[in-house]
């Protein structure tokens, strides 16, 4: 279990260091319009892509988002940060609960990763140190919010 310390994830009162922000260094306005690319791939092909590199389907496309944008931006010194959607209900004990408790695990693409032969795995785990019930539980006041029942269909009860 990593130390929460470890964790880049910020409590409610601390910042955390910027993250490379793509339209800043590409010299783009935002005009705030939003564009889609879709990439068409065989899942099976993908899936065996995964399993062979030791990642999952939201690491590996994250890493893989990582690795072009230091390709892309190879003098940025600023972090590159992506943020991986996760589902809390299970650590936050809330299997039923009808809001979508989804966080977000950060994951640090840094410098001296870049040379590793198992990024994969170091992004997977990342997501597994911050989706630790006690991880999840401390960033979110989890007893505070059973007790204010703002977590509907939660089993956990706290006095």
């Amino acid at each position: 279990m990593a130390n929460k310390a470890d964790l880049p994830s910020p409590t409610q009162h601390e910042q955390m260091p910027d993250a490379l922000n793509l339209f800043s260094l590409a010299g783009f306005e935002s005009d705030h319009r939003h564009t889609v690319y879709s990439i068409a791939i065989s899942e099976s092909e993908f899936m065996k892509f995964n399993l062979d590199n030791d990642g999952s389907p939201g690491t590996m496309v994250s890493l893989l988002l990582s690795r072009a944008i230091a390709k892309l931006f190879p003098e940025a010194k600023d972090i590159i940060r992506i943020t991986l959607c996760v589902n809390q209900r299970k650590a936050l004990h809330a299997p039923l609960a009808h809001q979508s408790l989804v966080g977000g695990a950060f994951l640090e693409y840094k410098d001296k990763m870049r040379d590793w032969p198992l990024q994969a795995t170091a992004y997977r785990g990342m997501v597994f140190a911050q989706t630790q019930e006690e991880n999840v539980q401390g960033r979110h006041g989890h007893r505070e919010l059973c007790r204010q029942g703002q977590l509907s269909g939660s089993r956990a009860v706290y006095p």
